[in-house]
């Protein structure tokens, strides 16, 4: 089945940006080196599935780039001549006898810039394919994920061809015209294929070397699946990606406790941490490192995400009704899609607190009865706390702050009770706002 999310939650997760001065988890992954590389990487992330062996290898791949002690070294100013080089709308030189000397005789007298580009793009082919070839070779005396081999090996078998097996196993510093003419007729008429796709491979290696440094450097995990019916999640050390110095959570939900009702003060972190599960369950569906010190997770149909909802009151909707929609788009993508990952931070916030006291209950407690997905909902309407404890599927945290010397402190942990304290009330006295208003002269 098709893992099912939709632009809300793409949005709400940030997955992507369009502002390059924006973090994104994205931009959190990229550390490739080259264009093709980057593209890779940004099609991976928007492949979520739901096939376990797909996800098994992926992350088996980028398990062997992060332990590996070889590296494959990358110079995108090569690529840049490669790839303009295999782009080039000219006819192949010829690899006749002839045109080959009259070819470097014109050349000598006219460098033009097409013959110019010839040459730079076989040179930087060579070197490239040099450097693959000597890493490949060492790494296939190593112990790699067959999905990799597979692809390692057929690469090696189009440099073990006759016309390339010796060119590519020594180093070459200039390229004569006579083997100019040679090549470029071999690689830009007969064997075009073939190199795009070793390129493309290359692209791929670029992405996945880059996900695991990044894996290295922020001591990411890697998810562990399971297939039971009833969803299971269990994470330790969870953080958010794009923030420093963030507070890890540790979280369990199984087929006993499948909702996570999540409760608290203004301020104290309940978007931040849905933001935090959701991205974790999502890498995990695309086979991606993990925020986290250990995931083990459910094979989930789709997640939907609900934190920052829009407000389309400017076509005549109210905020309110936008809310509504979303939890009916959201009951029928669990009723089409099955097991589900949910999320709602501040459940229908756009009306009275009474509306929403009861509006909540009526979701919160059908979401419950649904054992087969898994639903994390906040709100800061703490009334409804005793009304959920009844229910044993569900799970309770609080998030809590306090004040300290006139500022508002958040420990960003998830607790079992909530301090009730009026802290809201507190900080609009601590910032004087009522002495401000009553000093204003009629």
């Amino acid at each position: 089945m098709q893992f099912g999310i939709d632009q809300q939650t793409i949005r709400d997760i940030e997955l992507f940006t369009d502002s390059k001065e924006s973090c994104s988890i994205a931009s959190f992954f990229d550390e490739t080196m080259t264009k093709g590389g980057q593209d890779f990487l940004y099609h991976l992330l928007r492949s979520p599935t739901t096939d376990l062996t797909l996800l098994e290898n992926r992350r088996a791949i980028i398990a062997y780039f992060q332990n590996s002690a070889l590296k494959l070294e990358i110079d995108s100013k090569e690529i840049g001549y490669i790839e303009d080089y295999l782009k080039l709308n000219k006819a192949s030189l010829s690899s006749s006898i002839f045109n080959k000397v009259y070819n470097g005789i014109t050349y000598f007298f006219d460098q033009n810039d097409g013959y110019c580009l010839i040459q730079k793009g076989i040179e930087n082919l060579f070197s490239l394919f040099r450097k693959l070839r000597c890493y490949i070779l060492a790494s296939l005396e190593l112990h790699i994920p067959e999905v990799l081999r597979e692809q390692f090996e057929e690469i090696i078998k189009f440099f073990e061809l006759a016309e390339y097996k010796n060119i590519f196993a020594k180093k070459m510093e200039k390229v004569s015209f006579i083997m100019l003419n040679r090549y470029d007729h071999s690689f830009r008429e007969r064997h075009l294929d073939q190199i795009h796709k070793i390129v493309d491979m290359l692209y791929s290696f670029d992405a996945y070397q880059s996900i695991a440094g990044v894996a290295s450097k922020e001591n990411l995990c890697c998810p562990t699946y399971n297939e039971p019916c009833q969803p299971k999640i269990q994470i330790e050390g969870l953080f958010h990606p794009l923030l420093r110095d963030a507070i890890p959570y540790t979280i369990c939900t199984n087929e006993s406790s499948n909702l996570c009702f999540l409760t608290g003060s203004n301020m104290t972190g309940k978007s931040t941490f849905l933001k935090s599960i959701s991205v974790a369950i999502y890498l995990a569906h695309i086979g991606f490192p993990i925020p986290a010190t250990k995931m083990e997770t459910t094979i989930f149909n789709g997640l939907v995400a609900t934190i920052n909802l829009a407000d389309t009151s400017a076509v005549g909707y109210s905020h309110f009704f936008d809310e509504v929609i979303r939890v009916k788009e959201t009951a029928l993508k669990l009723k089409e899609k099955g097991r589900m990952f949910i999320v709602f931070d501040e459940l229908f916030r756009g009306t009275n607190v009474n509306d929403a006291l009861e509006a909540s209950l009526w979701i919160i407690k059908s979401f419950a009865n649904i054992r087969s997905s898994c639903f994390y909902i906040s709100t800061h309407i703490t009334e409804i706390e005793n009304d959920l404890k009844i229910n044993e599927n569900n799970i309770y945290k609080c998030l809590n702050s306090e004040l300290v010397d006139g500022e508002s402190v958040c420990n960003h942990k998830l607790q079992k009770d909530f301090l009730y304290g009026g802290l809201e009330l507190r900080i609009i006295k601590n910032e004087k706002i009522i002495e401000l208003l009553n000093a204003i002269d009629n």
